[in-house]
């Protein structure tokens, strides 16, 4: 596995605030040291506290608020680890929290071959992320296993079968057994995720209907423009239109 560190940032939130729907070109790990608050990754919410961790994959909508002070490091890299797990974790035993100190000080002291270093250090705190999910059969039990797999997932051109293959289920099977716990096809779900997906980049971002179907892993922009007005009863040009967002931005910190 390679992985390479592309920024490290520590942030001390004095006051009350909210960073706005946004994406990153890389994954981002974000690391919460103090303080609580709500973050949102492709429509869902999930409330942090010291230790949490929030993993998001290159292109996924997220934000962020909390009513009280916060300190948290924001971490990008790129990578070819796979993360079959939602974005959330929690580092109960700070183990992360200690490999994440290590790549704060080498950045902060720059020593002879410190980029090798961290990224060296990236890559432990991978495995370590992973060793702290679930064994692989309790997962299978679990069915909000695969919901948080296909969230994490929805941007990427992949189809239900793919999707079956890679949790190890046979595709007849896993279609039967998300009707079961869902009452709609895997494919709609699937459909929802990326459509969901796509107003949010209507509402918050100017990214062209060419960038949007690819981003959101559309095959083109006919495709999503065809599928989104059949859906909504509303073209994407007339729904951005009426949706636009007074607070639209990329990476604005504004407060609460």
């Amino acid at each position: 596995m390679n992985s390479e560190l592309k920024f490290f940032t520590r942030q001390e939130y004095k006051k009350p605030y909210a960073i706005q729907p946004h994406t990153h070109p890389c994954f981002e790990l974000v690391y919460y040291l103090s303080g609580s608050g709500v973050t949102t990754v492709n429509g869902m919410e999930y409330e942090f506290s010291p230790g949490s961790i929030i993993l998001t994959q290159a292109n996924d909508i997220h934000s962020e608020r909390a009513t009280e002070p916060v300190v948290v490091l924001f971490i990008g890299f790129i990578t070819d680890h796979t993360f079959v797990n939602g974005p959330f974790f929690t580092d109960l035993e700070e183990k992360m929290l200690h490999t994440i100190m290590e790549i704060e000080t080498e950045m902060k002291r720059k020593d002879y071959f410190y980029e090798a270093v961290v990224n060296l250090l990236t890559e432990k705190l991978l495995y370590q992320i992973q060793r702290s999910s679930p064994r692989e059969d309790k997962r299978k039990s679990d069915f909000a296993y695969i919901l948080n797999y296909m969230h994490a997932n929805a941007n990427q051109n992949i189809t239900v079968e793919q999707i079956a293959y890679t949790l190890g289920y046979n595709y007849d099977y896993f279609r039967q057994l998300f009707i079961k716990n869902v009452g709609q096809s895997a494919k709609n779900y699937l459909m929802q995720l990326k459509l969901n997906n796509v107003k949010e980049y209507l509402i918050n971002f100017d990214y062209s209907l060419n960038e949007i179907a690819q981003i959101t892993g559309f095959s083109s922009t006919s495709h999503l423009c065809m599928v989104f007005k059949k859906q909504f009863r509303i073209s994407c040009a007339e729904f951005k239109k009426n949706n636009k967002s007074i607070n639209k931005g990329h990476n604005i910190f504004t407060d609460i």
